[in-house]
């Protein structure tokens, strides 16, 4: 296997441009807004606040997307591993290559933060609660 593997599995955004992630703290959802173009914002500012309970973490995958992206990684990893190495013959699963990603239907409210407009979120339809800056946790 090469030193630096790498692999980039796309997750569908919303209509409006926005990802749907959920809290590991209160197990909520919400979406943060991606830039078309810019997917990869976990690398760029991986630290998020719930805008729910305001946990500050890292790891804002749902249920269904950590199984999509596990199963696509795996298989993208055993066949890095073992596909040209002739040793083990490797023959990818056809259900996971044939799995699709979480669907991303348009849902929920959005929300714009005073302290940080370029950061719009989404929160759950008819939530009444107090709600928090995704970038410094303040409440909106």
């Amino acid at each position: 296997m090469s030193e630096n593997f790498q692999l980039e599995i796309a997750l569908p955004l919303d209509p409006d441009g926005f990802i749907r992630r959920a809290c590991p703290e209160c197990g909520r959802q919400f979406k943060l807004f991606v830039e078309r173009g810019r997917e990869e914002e976990s690398a760029e500012n991986p630290s998020h606040f719930c805008p729910y309970c305001r946990h500050q973490g890292e790891d804002w995958l749902t249920d269904a997307q950590r199984e999509y992206v596990t199963a696509k990684g795996s298989a993208a990893a055993a066949a890095e591993l073992f596909g040209g190495s002739g040793a083990i013959r490797f023959e990818p699963n056809p259900a996971v290559a044939a799995m699709k990603p979480p669907r991303e239907p348009g849902d929920m409210e959005r929300r714009e933060s005073p302290c940080h407009p370029e950061e719009p979120i989404k929160v759950l339809d008819g939530w009444s609660g107090r709600v928090h800056c995704l970038v410094c946790g303040e409440a909106i």
